[in-house]
């Protein structure tokens, strides 16, 4: 008889111990992006010790494979990539107002504030079950490590799906996770969009400064800029309020004295869209157009640019149902769905190449203390739902492998065709 998803869970919750071990070291020891070294390090050598023998891709992370006994006898085995994300922030960390934490950064200004360590854990404990469990499995898994997720325009992901391709590697769909600020052991299962697209744009107006007396001798980029953002909080009010957009000026930097009007002066800033199509590109030709035509106006040199966009992160429906229909005999109300959110996440790339689910998994518990939100100095998780995170990507796996193996097509036209191709859209490539 093939294993059911109780099993699974059952299995999953055995293991808390490995995956709490897993979840303190990597606390303990955070490494920020792009210098995860003894992460992937560790990372790899857990791997080894299930027996599962992982590839180390130069600049991208950690591939490894578990290879499934239940494959279907006439056709190539099914696969489903699983992914997590390693990198630490450059946060100092500090107590929360509850209970004390069960593990600490011991490496200064540097802290797992938004959840890769709890991410890693999860995954290597899905990984662990699933591999001791192949016998039952359908096809195979693809994990897959990411270095530098927290940084814009890296390539690591690139990295790793370019790996992927280069070897002919199937893959039928993905799975991710992130923790979220909400009620510990929730697991978010939206359909659509559930995570934003992002552009960032930095520009510097350069004029003619001169002395406060006499403005009419000057041309202040000062005042260039209070049109040009005037102009920019009128965008996402020519979109549809079908089509949600934000637009935040978040940094200017002009001047150093009150008498003196200044020569240049820098702003930057970030827009949100969840469809790249008729919001994301849009904006990106819209923030140009009207930085260099007002600079124009008031006689100022606009140099910088808005970026391409990243793209929105999109689950797809039929996998979410997938997801929903095995999870709610076995986790009951704490599936949920929610409002999206209006951060990005580099899975999304992932997400436009395969048929995706991506979940928010709740972590907060105020009983604990545990209330910050991610990127805080106070982030905890509630370590006591951890095991039952692994145990939802593992039963998604299982389910998703057999139905797949079954010859189940998910109606799924990715975004591109290629890695290189849905990098290139956002402007990372060699």
């Amino acid at each position: 008889m093939a294993i059911t998803p109780s099993e699974i869970l059952s299995r999953c919750r055995a293991e808390e111990s490995f995956l709490l071990s897993v979840r303190r070291h990597l606390h303990t020891h955070p490494e920020l992006s792009g210098q995860e070294t003894q992460t992937v390090q560790y990372i790899a050598e857990t791997l080894k010790s299930m027996g599962i023998q992982p590839e180390t891709i130069p600049e991208g992370g950690i591939l490894a494979y578990i290879h499934g006994e239940k494959p279907p006898q006439d056709s190539p085995a099914p696969a489903l990539l699983m992914r997590a994300d390693c990198d630490a922030l450059p946060v100092e960390e500090q107590p929360h107002a509850g209970s004390a934490r069960t593990c600490t950064s011991q490496n200064p200004g540097v802290c797992h504030a938004c959840g890769h360590d709890v991410h890693s854990a999860v995954l290597l404990t899905a990984a662990k079950v699933l591999q001791q469990s192949r016998k039952d499995l359908y096809g195979d898994v693809v994990l897959l490590i990411e270095r530098s997720e927290e940084i814009p325009f890296n390539k690591c992901l690139l990295r790793l799906m370019e790996a992927l391709e280069r070897r002919g590697q199937r893959i039928d769909g993905a799975w991710g996770m992130h923790c979220a600020p909400s009620p510990a052991g929730t697991i978010q299962l939206n359909s659509g969009a559930v995570m934003a697209g992002t552009l960032f744009f930095r520009f510097t107006l350069t004029g003619k400064g001169g002395h406060g007396s006499r403005p009419d001798l000057s041309v202040s980029p000062i005042d260039c800029f209070t049109a040009i953002h005037t102009a920019l909080q009128r965008i996402p009010s020519r979109y549809s309020p079908f089509l949600p957009v934000t637009l935040s000026v978040t940094q200017v930097q002009a001047g150093n004295t009150d008498n003196v009007i200044p020569q240049s002066l820098t702003f930057g800033g970030t827009a949100r869209f969840f469809d790249s199509d008729r919001a994301g590109f849009p904006i990106q030709g819209e923030i140009n157009r009207t930085v260099r035509e007002i600079a124009a106006v008031y006689g100022c040199q606009a140099e910088g640019t808005a970026s391409a966009p990243f793209l929105p992160l999109q689950n797809h429906s039929a996998c979410v149902g997938l997801a929903r229909e095995v999870f709610r005999p076995i986790f009951g109300e704490r599936v949920i769905e929610d409002l999206p959110s209006m951060v990005s996440e580099t899975f999304a790339t992932l997400a436009a190449r395969y048929p995706a689910v991506f979940i928010h998994y709740g972590v907060c518990n105020p009983e604990k203390g545990i209330t910050a939100g991610l990127h805080h100095p106070e982030f905890d998780a509630d370590e006591s739902v951890l095991a039952d995170a692994a145990g939802a990507a593992a039963i998604y796996a299982h389910s998703f492998l057999e139905k797949t193996a079954a010859g189940t097509g998910w109606g799924f036209t990715p975004y591109r065709d290629s890695a290189e191709e849905l990098f290139a859209l956002q402007e990372i490539t060699d």
